[in-house]
């Protein structure tokens, strides 16, 4: 799985054993593909989500307590619409295998 977050900022993704958060680096290599820096490997998808979190209120450029505030619970609504995606995504695919199970 691979799920885009915001404009090419951030990518989740994942494989049998992990979830993975990465960001674009803006290059491209030999075969044309996007360039992916992972931040780090985590075993469940609301670990990742905390750090991207942390992540993005680390960069937040707020002069104020309650400019950093503001910009804190920004990241939090985008982040829950995100975990409100990969939990349809998640539905479907335990769906699709049971219908190859049947």
């Amino acid at each position: 799985m691979k799920v885009k977050i915001g404009k090419n900022k951030y990518i989740i993704a994942s494989d049998s054993r992990q979830y993975m958060l990465g960001t674009y680096t803006g290059r491209k290599d030999k075969d044309g593909n996007d360039v992916i820096e992972y931040i780090g490997y985590y075993r469940t998808i609301d670990v990742l989500l905390r750090e991207l979190l942390q992540t993005e209120a680390r960069l937040s450029s707020a002069n104020s307590l309650d400019k950093y505030l503001e910009d804190v619970q920004k990241v939090q609504k985008k982040i829950e619409k995100i975990a409100m995606e990969m939990a349809k995504l998640i539905d479907k695919e335990k769906e699709f295998k049971e219908k190859l199970n049947a």
